[in-house]
């Protein structure tokens, strides 16, 4: 009931609208409709309860009658009271009043024992249906309370109760009987008399109370098998549910399952016995779940949320809305036993479990899933109201996110043999929405925000204690939030060793003494139950209750927090042992190696904690005492750091020229370093100061081993048994006692094994084979330390070679390998058996080994976190990997992770499931990385370089973090981070390599710096950096390590849209200038670079953008570098973006091209680049050179490549054949004299097509055409082209003011120029005229500026609304003047019958001065100027205007009357109508049409085209240029096209006039109107498809372009109303540096995505003009007075931002923040004028009213507001204010339009914004008009009399946006 009024739903479309719009309480989104009568009372909203949960206590008070029934009543006579009661229920309910009467009593109906309602056959059930109780006038349901305790129940086999309300079940029995099928129980819905389960309930029923009453799903037995759900309520408000007792339910069944109930509570009652026992879904919102014993369940206990069955409005997104759950006891669940699904504020506190999760894992945070069931319309219908559904029936369901959830203070405790499989808990992976996602939903979908796990106790070991129990909190791995595990695991308690709970009994879980005072000892200390934060939710759902506080135990014992106690019980007498749960600080204990021990941490009160001086310092060691809670006092110790006062030990450093002297007195944790001798080869030694004259060896080798040799393809090794004459074997399951290591008497043990070998520092002197038998040879770790083989003596350590592939693999499970030499492994297996292990595999300080064929598993079993690193080798040379795999990491670790080695390869192995998956750093040097598959990786897939401890890299390789490395053939795909990195690498190859599902975080490539500091002391810093090394001089700093000589070629990069990169193919490091940074050595490149010698070719990138139309290149250093990498020759030496072309694969996994994609790159056509040779080895420090040939001669299956039919990526396909194709156009030489020459297209022809290369525009004769006969052959055809030339030098009248054009400019050929200087009276710049056809010139330069004008205009008058519809003054034009582009005749006098030809020689025939008559200029169709005319001098006047208009008479399908480009400067009282300006493609640049110091021009119906016929950038500077004019009148125009950084409308020093009702579109900014611009009407316009900025009043200005007495702010008294703006990078609408500026009553859509959608700045203002600033500034203007002064900020004042519309889809959303708006500045002690305010500031009269914000964020769960320079201000547009004064993403509000062009709203949002109360703004006048330099007062009232449509406002009743 619920307003218990209830909407019709029919399953026809109209029907499905008609349901959305008539906005009932409850909206149903699953089954079929039903109709229902339409009630017409509805009881209050219930109330939140809250904790303790109470005991209703029975209203019989409220009864003034009762009614009686008896089972075993035989009598005739049945009139319900005591002496003749019914003798069934169902002839008392028949008794009561039905709907739609209420009841004006309240009735009691008493049961005595017996059965009073037993079903003849199922489905019959007691239907109790449309009986209206109210609070003061109740029906209670009742066993007679006078019936003997022991006497039978009194039972109701089945009932089902609809539309009812205030009913009072108390001591009733409802029991299905054994046998009965499926169905329900107990069923309180809204569907009288229908049979169990799946119907849309439509209306519902309020305040029912289920007390002390049974439920019984499966008759009298014990087990499954009974009922569909046993309790089942939906479409219900106020359900309450106390000590009663449900359960039995059939398979797939519920014992108590609530769908789309709001308010009550379920307390201490007890659910069992079912597969699934309590579940609360659809939307269920406010209950409280305490107490109760939920027990014997299958697939899960406690659930809150769950996808599927109906859901109420405004409760359509979440599944579960403030759920507190609390001291419930949950025990024997196969399933989870506490579940969230799709839940939104949810509380799971002091909740104990037992014997809970065998099936998998103990507590579930998880999204759910949701579908919509009911047809298009509907589903649409639905989804329009903001309900998280999909918009069509059927689809694939969506995830619903979980969030703000507490699991606190519980107690879980499963035993050994009843534990969880696998985890504590399971929570879902974030999910990325697509298209069929909602847009209020969050982006991705999680159940991590707000998850909050503290103070909870496990007790959940795996039977085998070796296995680490999982965490299963993926969901938060890398998010930093409070779930994330290092948080969790600090806050909580898991598997505490030594730690038992047990319980006093198996049913309550009430903890034992001993478990108690365990659990003192751990300690255990409760969480704080915090509060929710405010409630959020996308539709205004009321607020649940956000206290968490649990204020009393499952008993009713109150609760002190200092002494509680997880799960559900309190004991007040429990006394927790005093504890430090904190050490001592730090700064307690100076000088001590390792600070205090981690022991102290939960110190008892008493203990002692030590803090030892440790191996770095002498002295007494520290100690301290817990005195109390937290309080340590220090009893003694005094540390004194220690040194090494001599040398390391010179025999520890064989081989090397010993340590320098300067090593002697080092510090503790210094280092000192011995290079290898003259004559031998390896790497120096490092020593560290360990201890008081103890030196300690770190890395190093230096010895006769011959360096490994430069890697070579192809990397393929034999392993030298036969070099091996020794074999010793190992089996695991050998049982013998003899063990001497042969075949037949076996070492059971690896390690037994390995004792058996020389070390060093002896060789082996003849080759070993180890055999490894199926098994676990080593389990744990091993350290494998001192054995050198040689060439001639390996070491071979190998899988049994007989032993049978489908055995269990032999298994070493962790290694330590330390100085050992030619070791090869050979089908070992390593695997840790827990996450301890900092590795599986780890070399450090060797030489020549060999992984083939090897399993390296970082992750036991199937889960992260593994290891750090699965197979990390540092510090040593010639590493060799083939055939392997490799994976596994925790976050932030590597899969394979190879630091300071030199020497090796990694062929045809796999690296996957990492964080970073491999990588190569630390000065990692002549590496091959081939032929391998590189999957599913976090940050990064293949990493060349990378930060690095210096002090941890070989010499001589300590500058570059990688060098020589070669990167080929590989397959890399679904990567989160770039597919291929550089950080920091010199002279490396990244070639053939196929990438796909790469840089979805950011972009795909990277080719950046690495940074490095120092982590010694500054002593050891200053030394390394000394001898070369790159590297701070000083510990604390961070340097920039340049990369250099990096090729990138031939490679694929395919990503579907919807996983594309975020924002570009590359990312680069911007150079850095190391002049004055003292960090740096001297040595290190200046500038820092990435793009010396970067070379990208041959690649194909197919990555569009998923959001733009572009995805950015992202070579931002190399741009205007003119190096191999600037971005206009990677655009023509790669594939980026072809469109139209695709690649797709034979499979997801190999990534092989299909034969359609090898056939579209043939018809691009592609063609590989060569894999040129490095450059000669170049690097300060004296490497070893590395491999210099690039040539990739085979493909990663081991096939020759071939260049002429070679294909990028990993792949080549020696059957393909690419069509033949003339790559290159025809000769240039055959195309002389054609004006464009051969077309680009000719580089792609086809064998047998022809090309055409026209004479064109500049030449006359025949088109030359070539014809492709072969690869690159072209065969001339034929054509003659002959230039055009101007005979005869430019008539004089084409430059007015000038002394005329140059005799000598004859037989001048097309494209060439002549000029004429301006005469002596003129002042301005030379014109430049070109000759464009035979005889045709046109002007493309100059300015001549004659007399000023005599006249001056008067002022016009202020705009005002309506916007005005001109009416030309025909009237006051007696003479016409006619043009004809068409005419031919050799007289033209300009009349009807000898029209001018050209319109110049009309505007000529006007002369200079004030018209004496007004004229009309009529312009017939076609192009009257051709190029560019200078108009000047013509003086209109009010009474003799000058009229330019199409011809009237012609038809609108003729083709435009074009004047193309036109200066019109000193004229007055000119009027253009219909006319087309047109900018030439071939004539890009400059302004189309330029208006300067003029008054009265009026541009009526024109068209100002940036870009001539074209449709794309580049055009114009600005398409329409004004400065300096009064009196500017656009009206109806359309006005297009600019080039980058270009404007559509640029107006500078305009005042007087208004832009209305016309469309400015595809510019860069599309129109602002700046430099003291004033009192402008901007409205009714469409402004779209702009780049920087849609709409601004306002900007940046030279001083000296400024009028006075604008002298001030940017733009005065301007009004931008009723336009509509879409489809807008940067901000739609903007007020920067102006004043009283009324901006009200527009709508934007799509706008901002850059950033913000408005914005509110200071302007700025330079000079460039020393005369002319500083006259302004002596005026009191505001900007500098000299050229040479820096520029100045410009504050805005007065601006009101009123009843506005903003509407973003959500993956259009604005990138950061609605607004964006300058913080206050202050200019003390700067050059700012005197008369300026200080501070500055944006927000003085800022006024944000009545607008509304659909901006959800595409990211983020908010969008930022944006006002934090209003922030604590008190002024209206402090963010306080402003929240409260506009809609700003409200959740639930969407608005739609009625198509994406035009705006209007559709009936639906308009429904929506007064449904939200939406309150229209009044227009208040600005209240006073002041100026520092007076100006003229502008229009101070804001009133907006009409829409954009013309329509009347009304304030009262008005919508925001442009349209009533």
């Amino acid at each position: 009931m619920m307003g218990i009024s209830t909407r019709v739903l029919l399953l026809a479309l109209a029907a499905a609208v008609l349901a959305v719009q008539t906005n009932a309480s409850k909206t149903p989104i699953r089954g079929a409709p039903k109709r229902q009568l339409r009630f017409t009372w509805s009881p209050p909203t219930p109330q939140l309860t809250s904790l303790p949960c109470p005991r209703t206590a029975v209203p019989t008070a409220a009864t003034s009658k009762t009614l009686w029934v008896d089972p075993s009543y035989s009598g005739t006579v049945a009139i319900g009271n005591a002496s003749h009661p019914f003798k069934t229920m169902a002839a008392a309910w028949a008794a009561l009043p039905k709907a739609p009467a209420k009841l004006t009593a309240g009735v009691t109906i008493n049961f005595k024992p017996g059965i009073a309602f037993q079903t003849s056959a199922w489905p019959i059930s007691l239907s109790l249906a449309a009986v209206w109780g109210t609070a003061d006038a109740p029906v209670i349901i009742q066993r007679d309370p006078a019936a003997a305790a022991d006497s039978a129940g009194s039972f109701i086999d089945v009932a089902d109760i609809s539309n009812c309300s205030y009913l009072f079940f108390k001591g009733i029995n409802f029991q299905a009987r054994p046998g009965s099928p499926a169905g329900n129980v107990v069923r309180i819905s809204s569907s009288p008399g229908s049979p169990a389960g799946n119907v849309v309930r439509i209306s519902s029923s309020d305040y029912i109370y289920l007390l002390n009453v049974t439920i019984a799903g499966a008759g009298n037995g014990t087990g499954y098998g009974g009922t569909a759900q046993t309790l089942k309520v939906s479409n219900a408000r106020g359900i309450y549910v106390e000590d009663s007792d449900i359960g039995g339910a059939s398979a797939g069944g519920w014992a108590l399952q609530y769908s789309a109930v709001q308010y009550g509570h379920i307390c201490r009652s007890r659910v069992h016995h079912s597969d699934w026992c309590l579940g609360l879904s659809g939307g269920s919102a406010y209950f409280v779940v305490d107490s109760n014993i939920v027990h014997n369940c299958g697939q899960a206990g406690l659930v809150s949320g769950l996808g599927g069955g109906q859901m109420n409005s405004p409760w359509l997104q979440y599944d579960a809305y403030s759920i507190k759950v609390t001291n419930n006891v949950i025990r024997d669940v196969w399933g989870a036993g506490l579940s969230v699904f799709g839940g939104y504020s949810i509380l799971l506190a002091h909740n104990t479990l037992h014997k809970v999760g065998s099936r998998s894992h103990t507590v579930e945070i998880k999204t759910s899933s949701r579908g919509c069931g009911w047809g298009n319309a509907t589903c649409a219908a639905v989804n329009a109201m903001g309900g998280w559904v999909p918009p069509v029936s059927p689809s694939a369901a969506l995830a619903v996110p979980s969030r703000d959830v507490m699991f606190v203070n519980n107690l879980i405790v499963n035993p050994n043999n009843a534990s969880a499989m696998w985890a504590h808990f399971s929570t879902s992976s974030p999910i990325a929405t697509t298209a069929a996602y909602p847009v209020s939903m969050p982006n991705p979908i999680s159940v991590s925000q707000g998850l909050v796990i503290k103070g909870n106790l496990f007790v959940n070991w795996k039977p085998d204690p070796k296995y680490a129990m999982g965490l299963g909190l993926d969901a938060c791995a890398k998010t930093g939030l409070q779930c994330n595990t290092p948080t969790v695991l600090a806050e909580n308690h898991f598997n505490v060793p030594g730690l038992a709970i047990t319980f006093s009994d198996p049913d309550s879980l009430t903890l034992t003494e001993d478990s108690k005072a365990a659990l003192g000892l751990v300690p255990y200390k409760p969480a704080a139950e915090a509060a929710f934060a405010a409630w959020d939710t996308p539709l205004a759902t009321p607020q649940g209750q956000l206290a968490n506080a649990v204020p009393v135990d499952r008993l009713g014992t109150a609760r002190v927090a200092s002494n509680d106690l997880p799960g559900a019980y309190y004991d007040a007498a429990y006394t927790p042992t005093k504890f430090c749960f904190s050490p001592p600080a730090a700064s307690l204990a100076p000088n001590s190696t390792n600070g205090w021990s981690a022991s102290c941490t939960k110190s008892a009160v008493g203990s002692s904690c030590t803090a030892p001086c440790g191996s770095r310092a002498t002295g007494t060691d520290y100690t301290a005492r817990c005195d109390d809670t937290d309080m340590w006092t220090i009893l003694t110790g005094s540390c004194a750091t220690k040194v090494c006062s001599g040398l390391p030990d010179a025999t520890a450093a064989p081989y090397s020229a010993g340590f320098s002297q300067s090593c002697a007195g080092s510090l503790i944790g210094s280092l000192c370093s011995a290079p290898c001798a003259a004559g031998a080869t390896g790497f120096a030694y490092t020593a560290r100061c360990d201890d008081t004259d103890t030196w300690t060896v770190l890395n190093g080798s230096c010895g006769g081993l011959q360096l490994p040799p430069l890697p070579s393809y192809p990397c393929r090794t034999e392993v030298p048994t036969a070099l091996a004459s020794k074999t010793l074997w190992v089996d695991p399951a050998y049982t013998g006692t003899v063990a001497i290591g042969n075949a037949t008497h076996p070492f059971k043990t690896f390690a037994a094994a390995w004792a058996t070998l020389p070390k060093a520092p002896q060789w082996l002197t003849a080759g070993v084979t180890i055999n490894l038998k199926p098994g676990i040879a080593l389990a744990g770790s091993m350290t494998l330390s001192g054995v050198q083989g040689t060439p001639l003596a390996p070491l071979i350590i190998q899988r049994d070679p007989a032993a049978d592939s489908s055995l269990q693999p032999s298994v070493l499970e962790v290694i330590f390998m330390t100085n050992c030499s030619y070791v090869y492994f050979n089908g070992v297996t390593f695997q840790p058996k827990t996450t301890a292990a900092a590795n599986a595999v780890r070399i450090a300080n060797s030489d020549s080994i060999y992984l083939l064929g090897v399993t390296v598993a970082g992750i036991y079993n199937t889960g992260y976190p593994g290891t750090a690193q699965a197979l990390k080798v540092h510090n040593s040379r010639g590493i060799y990997i083939e055939d392997s795999e490799v994976y596994g990491s925790s976050a932030g670790g590597f899969a394979l992770n190879i630091i300071a080695v030199q020497y090796g390869h990694v062929a045809r192995s796999k690296v996957h499931h990492a964080d970073w998956c491999f990588g190569l750093s630390g000065g990692t040097a002549y590496f091959i990385v081939d032929g391998n598959t590189v999957h599913t990786c976090g940050q990064a897939a293949l990493v060349s370089g990378g930060a690095t401890d210096p002090f941890q890299m070989n010499s001589p390789w300590q500058q570059y973090s990688a060098y020589g490395i070669t990167v080929t053939n590989n397959v890399i795909r679904d990567v989160w981070g770039a597919g291929l990195s550089v950080f920091g690498g010199y002279s490396i190859l990244l070639a053939h390599n196929t990438l796909h599902r790469v840089g979805s975080r950011s972009h795909t490539i990277e080719i950046q710096f690495s940074s490095r500091g120092c982590s010694g002391t500054a002593a050891a810093c200053a030394a390394l950096s000394a001898q070369g090394g790159w590297l701070p001089s000083a510990p604390g700093a961070s340097i920039s390590i340049p990369s250099r000589d990096v090729q990138v070629l031939n490679n694929i990069i395919v990503n579907p849209k919807n996983e594309s990169a975020k924002w570009a193919h590359f990312a680069t490091s911007a150079s850095v200038n190391t002049t004055g940074l003292a960090a740096y050595p001297p040595s290190i490149p200046n500038p820092v670079t990435m793009y010396q010698g970067l070379v990208v070719k041959g690649n194909v990138f197919v990555n569009w953008h998923s959001v733009y139309p572009y995805m950015n290149l992202g070579l931002d250093p190399c741009y205007n570098t003119g190096l191999p990498c600037d971005k206009p020759t990677v655009l023509a030496d790669n594939l980026i973006n072809v469109p139209g072309l695709s690649l797709t694969f034979t499979d997801p996994e190999s990534l092989v091209l299909s034969d359609d994609s090898k056939a579209a790159l043939g018809l691009v056509p592609y063609k590989p680049a060569a894999e040129a040779a490095f450059a000669a080895w170049d690097t300060p420090l004296a490497t070893p050179p590395g491999q210099l040939a690039n040539a990739v001669l085979f493909d990663k299956n081991g096939v020759a490549r071939s260049p002429a039919i070679d294909l990028p990526g990993a792949y080549c396909d020696p059957d393909h054949k690419p069509p033949k194709i003339c790559s290159i156009p025809p000769d240039a030489a055959w195309g002389a004299n054609s004006t464009a020459g051969w077309p680009k297209e000719c580089g792609r022809a086809v064998v047998g097509a022809v090309c055409t290369a026209p004479c064109g525009s500049r030449a006359t004769g025949s088109d030359y055409t070539a014809r492709c006969e072969d690869s690159d052959t072209w065969t001339f055809l034929g054509g003659s082209c002959a230039t055009k030339t101007c005979a005869a030098p430019p008539s004089a009248y084409l430059a007015p003011n000038s002394i005329g054009f140059d005799a000598n400019c004859v037989n001048t050929l097309v494209g060439s120029s002549c000029a004429a200087p301006c005469s002596a009276n003129a002042t301005g710049s030379t014109w430049v005229a070109r000759c464009d056809d035979t005889n045709t010139w046109s002007i493309v330069n100059g300015s001549c500026e004659g007399p000023q004008r005599q006249w001056n205009p008067a002022t016009p008058p202020l705009p005002s609304y309506p916007c005005p519809r001109t009416q030309v003054p025909y009237n006051l034009a007696p003479r016409t003047i006619w043009v004809d582009p068409a005419y031919t005749g050799a007289v033209a006098v300009g009349n009807a019958s000898h029209p001018f030809k050209t319109f110049a020689a009309a505007w000529f025939s006007l002369g200079k001065g004030l018209l004496k008559a007004g004229v009309v200029m009529n312009i017939k169709p076609g192009v009257a100027l051709s190029g560019r005319l200078w108009m000047d001098g013509v003086w209109g006047t009010e009474d003799a205007p000058l009229i330019i208009q199409r011809d009237p008479a012609a038809d609108a399908s003729a083709p435009p009357s074009i004047i193309e480009i036109v200066d019109i400067f000193n004229c007055t009282y000119m009027y253009f109508k219909g006319i087309t300006f047109q900018q030439r493609l071939e004539t890009a640049g400059g302004n189309v049409v330029h208006l300067a110091s003029c008054s009265y021009v009026y541009l009526l119906n024109v068209t100002i085209a940036g870009y001539g016929t074209g449709t794309g950038y580049p055009g114009s500077n600005q398409a329409l240029k004004i400065n300096q004019v009064k009196g500017l009148y656009v009206e109806d125009s359309d006005i297009f096209g600019s080039c980058p950084n270009g404007v559509g409308l640029d107006g500078v020093a305009v005042q007087y006039g208004h832009v209305c009702r016309s469309n400015i579109h595809h510019a860069d900014w599309c129109m602002y109107i700046k430099g003291g611009s004033a009192y402008f009407i901007i409205d009714s316009n469409t402004v779209h498809h702009c780049q920087q900025a849609g709409l601004r009043v306002g900007q940046g200005t030279g001083f000296e372009f400024m009028t006075p007495p604008f002298l001030e702010y940017e733009a005065y008294g301007m009004k931008m109303t009723n336009n509509v703006i879409y489809n807008v990078w940067g901000a739609g609408l903007g007020a920067i540096g102006s004043y009283s500026v009324l901006i009200a009553h527009n709508t934007l859509y799509k706008v901002g995505s850059r950033s913000h959608t408005v914005e509110f700045y200071y302007g700025t203002r330079g000079c460039g003009s020393n005369a002319v600033c500083t006259r302004n500034w002596n005026l009191g203007g505001w900007g500098p007075a000299l050229a040479t002064s820096p520029a100045i900020s410009i504050p805005s004042k007065d601006v009101q931002f009123l009843n506005n519309i903003i509407v973003n889809p959500k993956n259009e959303s604005s990138m950061w923040s609605h607004f964006s708006v300058s913080s206050n500045l202050n200019t003390t002690g700067s050059s700012y004028p005197p008369s300026m305010p200080n501070p500055l500031s944006v927000t003085q009269g800022f006024v944000i009213k009545g607008n509304v914000f659909v901006n959800p964020h595409r990211s983020y769960p908010s969008m930022s507001l944006g006002l934090a320079a209003c922030e604590k201000t008190g002024l209206p547009c402090d963010p306080t204010t402003v929240l409260v004064d506009n809609l700003i993403n409200v959740p639930g509000l969407n608005l739609t339009f009625t198509d994406p062009e035009s705006l209007v709203l559709t009936d639906d949002s308009k429904a929506a914004l007064r449904a939200a109360n939406y309150k229209h703004a009044a227009e208040v006048p600005f209240a006073s008009w002041t100026t520092g330099v007076e100006t003229p007062p502008g229009v101070l009232d804001n009133t907006l009399p009409i829409d954009r449509d013309g329509s009347s406002r009304d304030g009262g009743s008005d919508l925001p946006g442009a349209r009533v």
